[in-house]
């Protein structure tokens, strides 16, 4: 088991959405391949049974957290999740009336401005992410945001949890 930093902005959709997705629909979405046809870096190293603590840049240098969740099998809610896409732990959303209101979620604002918002993977031609449940606080409790200690730069949003070799080049 292996624990993960992973950082949410808000070029995708907003703070509430992105928390209702986690918690209340159990996924963080995230593609396989990138929209150049490359694999997303570190994607394929979560597996099931991994953690990640989950945080949201809102964009006005405030960072919080939604808390530690644990990577689990789309077989859980078998309703919003089809078949594992191979060689990782993100699993197909599921695309029918039953799952209707996910979707929406996970469309809206792309449709609205296609800059923004998530689309499907590009290889895979569906929305993919991994299954996520939140552990209570009690279990688990994601560390402080520090981003110079938890990602190696600003523009990463997936990283191994600790990474001793941060902060880079400054005294710890």
């Amino acid at each position: 088991m292996k624990e993960w930093i992973y950082k949410a902005t808000k070029g995708k959709v907003g703070y509430y959405e992105t928390l209702h997705l986690a918690v209340a629909r159990h996924f963080l979405c995230r593609s396989a391949v990138e929209r150049n046809g490359s694999q997303s870096d570190r994607v394929r190293e979560v597996d099931l049974g991994d953690i990640i603590h989950f945080y949201y840049a809102r964009g006005d240098g405030k960072v919080p957290s939604y808390g530690s969740f644990v990577v689990v099998h789309g077989g859980k809610y078998s309703k919003q999740f089809g078949e594992r896409i191979e060689g990782t732990a993100l699993f197909r959303v599921s695309e029918d009336p039953e799952n209707s209101g996910m979707i929406r979620l996970l469309t809206e604002e792309h449709e609205k401005d296609p800059s923004r918002g998530y689309a499907r993977d590009p290889e895979h031609r569906c929305f993919t992410g991994w299954v996520i449940d939140r552990l209570p606080s009690s279990e688990k409790q994601p560390p402080k945001f520090e981003q110079r200690k938890l990602l190696p730069g600003p523009m990463t949003n997936l990283w191994p949890y600790p990474d001793p070799e941060l902060p880079r080049g400054q005294n710890r």
